[in-house]
């Protein structure tokens, strides 16, 4: 039976890729009746009146509506939430190396089917994260189904806009944490820290760079917080020169060196806080292993082209300064550049360095940041690795 919801029509042709599984409908895209707020659940249906999805609306984005289930008799409830946090924790305890890492996304929101709700743990605290404010009124719920598929939590805390923290569950951690990956120790700022503290979408290519490291002199280009400074310098890089423009994150950089009984002091090991860009004008290295991590430089569709632009000479300024035989992995962060685009970016900036490039490898996040098969969107990370001749 359906239930009695507000009824917003589809004003494109869209009906195929939402019954795929696209879980976004933008503003653009849909008709809502005047009067809606924030968070209201609306059934949406094609120009012939027919049901296609249910979902919560947000006025104020672009994505005015998210999909949460294209069943008409289900409602977007507790009980739907806390089956999906459920089916999380399948997906996590199923592919997770729990035992290698005390941090790792709980819950990936659209690809888990919560829609703009994202749950990082960091040792014994979950983190949440609201992509909108359409989820508000079902954090308390969303914290203490966390709660209750992962018993040894002790809290789960959501970071306010001004830095501040509030617990749904527990306590707020009085400082930083301290977690661990793959033999690394990492700090944990949950409160300063981009995204919800540590950029765990990155956990696996830090394993790989660190098996990548011995011997090697490497240069990890805007390196943030140092996580694969860190991994290069346990896997025996001869070398490892930090780069961020954020001198803050340079000391936390410096700090997890010292976590790892690293010396930060160590003439090995340099720490520079400078532009990632101007850094590469002013040093021609050479290095053996390069891993250029940027942020993103394609926030929206309009801006892909400036960006593609940017990580072309990004590349062939690093390709210039690696040794012959070296390595670099080449990342991007931006849902608007794809695997190809960047495969593109690397041709093209071989090319322009007069350096064969064969790519060896393509990664993205780990399992525990799933992709839906007809979301590309959710698929934005992607790190190319090639050795140069």
């Amino acid at each position: 039976m359906m239930n009695n919801h507000p009824v917003a029509v589809l004003r494109k042709d869209l009906a195929a890729t939402i019954r795929l599984g696209h879980p976004w409908i933008f503003d653009g895209a849909v008709s809502v009746p005047a009067g809606m707020a924030a968070g209201q659940a609306l059934d949406l249906h094609d120009g012939r009146g027919r049901f296609l999805a249910r979902g919560l609306y947000d006025p104020a984005s672009p994505i005015a509506l998210r999909i949460w289930t294209r069943d008409a008799s289900q409602p977007i409830d507790e009980a739907l939430l806390r089956e999906r946090v459920r089916q999380a924790a399948v997906l996590r305890r199923a592919t997770v190396d729990r035992g290698a890492s005390d941090a790792w996304r709980l819950v990936h929101g659209e690809a888990d089917g919560l829609p703009a709700l994202v749950a990082d743990r960091y040792g014994t605290v979950a983190v949440l994260r609201c992509d909108s404010p359409a989820v508000h009124g079902l954090r308390a719920a969303f914290a203490a189904a966390l709660m209750a598929q992962w018993p040894d939590l002790k809290g789960v805390v959501e970071r306010q806009a001004d830095g501040s923290l509030m617990a749904w569950e527990g306590r707020v951690p009085e400082a930083a944490l301290v977690v661990e990956e793959h033999g690394l120790r990492l700090e944990a700022d949950l409160r300063l820290g981009h995204k919800t503290g540590l950029y765990l979408d990155q956990r696996e290519n830090r394993r790989r760079v660190g098996r990548l490291a011995a011997g090697r002199r490497v240069l990890n280009l805007y390196s943030y917080t140092g996580g694969f400074s860190v991994a290069a310098a346990l896997g025996g890089a001869a070398r490892v020169d930090s780069v961020d423009v954020a001198a803050p994150a340079l000391a936390a950089a410096a700090r997890n060196f010292a976590l790892n009984g690293l010396p930060p002091e160590s003439p090995d090991y340099g720490f520079h806080a400078v532009d990632a860009m101007q850094f590469l004008e002013a040093n021609r290295g050479p290095w053996d292993l390069i891993v250029a991590d940027p942020p993103s430089m394609a926030p929206s569709a309009e801006a892909r082209p400036k960006a593609l632009v940017a990580y072309r000479r990004l590349s062939r300024l690093c390709l210039e300064r690696l040794a012959p035989g070296g390595i670099l992995v080449s990342c991007s962060c931006s849902s608007h550049i794809t695997a190809a685009d960047l495969r593109g970016v690397l041709a093209d900036a071989a090319s322009q360095a007069g350096r064969p490039l064969r790519l060896f490898a393509l990664h993205g996040a780990g399992p525990d940041h799933p992709v839906l098969p007809a979301f590309p969107e959710g698929d934005y990370l992607q790190a190319w690795y090639g050795l140069a001749t």
